[in-house]
């Protein structure tokens, strides 16, 4: 069986800090590792300018590459969420959410995941998923 988590925490965005993102992130890390039996090699840990969409990315293919039933794999992000405007239509209530990364701009759909962008790597792991979108 296969253990592997992704965690990250945001507390330094540009325009709106938090405070404390950063040490959820560690928290859940020592979590882990404490009270679940995962190794420190097994959990990758983001931080601040590391989260952006290319390394978050990198990243869920790091945590899903070669996963199989019975494996245990962790994603956890801390940080800001919003909504932007829905191009495609599909959203009952026009807004699409989205999770914001470090470097966030509303202007720049570079600098956050919407929920359709999550939807592609969720479903196309080699997981058997639930038929329910998941996001």
């Amino acid at each position: 069986m296969t253990r592997k988590a992704v965690l990250c925490g945001i507390n330094s965005y540009i325009s709106a800090p938090l405070k404390g993102c950063v040490n959820d992130a560690h928290n859940i890390r020592d979590l882990l590792i404490t009270n679940f039996g995962f190794r420190p090699e097994e959990i990758h840990t983001l931080e601040d300018e590391q989260v952006v969409k290319t390394e978050l990315l990198a990243q869920w293919d790091w945590l899903t590459s070669g996963a199989r039933a019975g494996d245990i794999l962790v994603f956890h992000f801390s940080g800001h969420g919003s909504y932007v405007p829905d191009e495609s239509g599909e959203e009952e209530d026009m807004r699409d959410e989205i999770t914001c990364l470090q470097d966030m701009d509303f202007n720049d759909p570079a600098t956050y995941l919407t929920d359709d962008e999550w939807y592609e790597p969720v479903s196309y792991t080699h997981l058997t998923l639930p038929t329910k979108r998941i996001v």
